[in-house]
């Protein structure tokens, strides 16, 4: 008997039958799938239906939404932390904030830096306002980390309620925010904290190292927020600032001060005090940051003062300080960028000049009659330390005061 023999194909035509019908099954599964896939419809709204549709929801009116992540984010010693504890406070009692209108929502702050700090913080304010901390607000004061505990945080908050997380890096220890990959897994997971609460979340952060570019770490943060307050100060004057509202007026601005509130002894009988956030109504000028070449030029203007003696020294001094440790490739290159410093830190009002003598606004040496033993006039009031003249320090600083070497080009500035 043969391979194709009738006999011996007749006793493979079930099998073969079976997996004809396999086959067609599996070929008609797959083309249904994708003729679902390609069935997919949109919904296409007139512009009656968009004006109709529900306005938007405030939790703070013009300020911050009801849903959504925002941030308030500033310098260290900015007073961000006050000023977000204040305003979690206003949101809890559903008080007016600044002349702002507060929707009444439960509040958890989660408060990562110092519990202690916390503690003295509440006091003050219950004693400056003669009243209890609002009932609605909740406090988290254990470890948290982001990636990880978001769903165990969610399982205790109330729906709708907004969560302040103070601060960003400290809910995301051990990540790179410069990292796209990484600020893409923490933005993920604070989006999934927004979704299952309903509600808002606030992230307090830091501003980067040059405090003009905003918010540290990677671009997709600002990006990815509805609302950003900026928080700033000018010597005791502080202020904060729309800096982005997606579905308002950005650049509302209000003045601020942090008001000093005696909380007793401690049990050294040491006094304890704290602060509470008060308006102020005071203009504040803000102070625009530096970019890293001007620190550099100033810094290098500091240091020739430093070395002459005296409250003014002359251009070509300046220069020679500049030229030193500049980066710059070329002469020319070194010239271009000098003259650029000089002519923008004289807009700024940072320096001023007589006679081609350059001095630092706010500087100011008293020089003491030098002593009929000969001894060298006494120097005060300097800003800075005299600066080091051997070598040019750690990898990436120049001499002065360790800002960072500027690049050749005009290239990208780093945070």
């Amino acid at each position: 008997m043969t391979a194709d023999s009738p006999a011996v194909v007749a006793s493979f035509t079930p099998q073969l039958e079976q997996a004809r019908e396999a086959f067609l099954s599996a070929g008609q599964e797959a083309t249904s799938q994708t003729q679902a896939k390609k069935q997919r419809t949109f919904a296409f709204l007139s512009g009656a239906d968009i004006l109709a549709m529900p306005r938007t929801q405030w939790r703070m009116k013009g300020a911050l939404p009801a849903a959504g992540i925002a941030a308030i984010f500033g310098p260290s010693g900015s007073g961000k932390s006050f000023l977000a504890l204040d305003m979690a406070f206003a949101i809890a009692e559903g008080a007016e904030w600044f002349g702002i209108r507060a929707s009444a929502s439960p509040v958890v702050y989660v408060n990562l830096e110092s519990s202690g700090g916390l503690k003295l913080r509440l006091t003050a304010w219950q004693m400056d306002r003669k009243r209890p901390i609002p009932d609605a607000t909740r406090f988290v004061i254990e470890p948290f980390r982001i990636l990880e505990d978001t769903e165990s945080l969610v399982a205790g908050i109330t729906a709708g309620s907004v969560v302040f997380l103070d601060t960003l890096n400290a809910a995301t220890s051990g990540l790179d925010e410069n990292s796209s990959r990484d600020m893409g897994e923490i933005l993920e997971a604070a989006k999934t904290l927004q979704r299952l609460t309903g509600g808002l979340v606030v992230l307090v952060h830091h501003s980067g190292k040059d405090a003009s570019k905003g918010l540290r770490g990677h671009s997709s943060l600002l990006a990815a927020l509805d609302a950003v307050i900026e928080v700033g100060r000018n010597g005791d004057a502080r202020y904060w600032r729309m800096s982005k509202s997606k579905e308002s007026e950005d650049g509302k601005r209000r003045g601020f001060r942090l008001k000093p509130v005696g909380l007793g002894y401690d049990d050294d009988g040491e006094p304890e005090t704290s602060c509470v956030v008060e308006p102020d109504n005071t203009p504040v000028q803000e102070e625009k940051p530096l970019t890293p070449s001007l620190k550099y030029a100033l810094e290098s203007l500091e240091a020739a003062l430093n070395e002459d003696g005296g409250n003014s020294v002359h251009v070509e001094v300046w220069r020679s300080k500049f030229y030193a440790h500049h980066t710059a490739d070329t002469t020319n290159a070194k010239k271009v960028a000098f003259r650029r410093a000089r002519t923008e830190l004289q807009s700024m009002g940072r320096i001023t000049v007589i006679d081609d003598k350059y001095s630092i606004v706010g500087r100011n040496i008293e020089i003491e009659e030098a002593g009929t033993d000969g001894t060298k006039p006494v120097q005060q009031g300097n800003l800075y330390p005299p600066p080091n003249h051997y070598g040019t320090g750690t990898t990436g600083t120049h001499s002065f005061r360790s800002v960072p070497c500027v690049p050749s080009s005009e290239g990208p500035e780093y945070e």
